[in-house]
């Protein structure tokens, strides 16, 4: 048997359902740690602007503390710093911040009655899937524009050739 009919089989009885439910769910908060990851790598690459590029001692202890932030504060740290020229930018990445706390503190609680019915676990897969997709957005967005900044810094990078679709500007240090 193919693995793709395997899963569309799983999908044909309740214990499947619930299964790629809780599967759904684990997926969708993986892909909220790697949006943290990134976050957490931008403010680190920020840290160096701030103290030079030859602050590699002090790394360690940034990393440390940026470990004790919520995600929320992570992006709050980020803001203070950082003006996006696209304002849908800091809209998805705070909107991924705000769901990744319902789905970590709430999701289940508030959810618990859709899952005893088949049209409501395919409601929360539809809901867990789309919280995925904006995860990895925010996380691709965050890792994208660490890169570039740490590019800048280490005077590695190149201009692209292709339309701008949005500028970032740091604030004073």
């Amino acid at each position: 048997m193919e693995p793709t009919s395997i899963s569309v089989d799983m999908l044909k009885t309740a214990e499947g359902q619930n299964n790629a439910v809780y599967a759904c769910a684990g997926s969708a908060l993986q892909h909220a740690q790697e949006y943290e990851q990134a976050l957490k790598f931008f403010i680190r690459v920020l840290r160096r602007m701030e103290q030079g590029t030859d602050a590699s001692e002090n790394a360690e202890s940034v990393a440390v503390r940026l470990e004790k932030h919520t995600l929320g504060r992570l992006l709050t740290l980020f803001s203070s710093k950082v003006r996006i020229s696209d304002p849908s930018i800091p809209s998805l990445l705070l909107t991924a911040v705000e769901k990744r706390n319902f789905l970590a503190h709430r999701f289940f609680l508030e959810r618990l009655n859709l899952i005893t019915e088949e049209t409501g676990r395919f409601e929360l897969l539809r809901e867990l899937t789309e919280m995925q997709t904006l995860f990895e957005k925010a996380g691709t967005l965050m890792r994208a524009m660490g890169t570039i900044l740490e590019e800048v810094i280490e005077g590695t990078h190149k201009p692209s050739t292709g339309e701008t679709l949005f500028t970032m500007q740091i604030d004073d240090l």
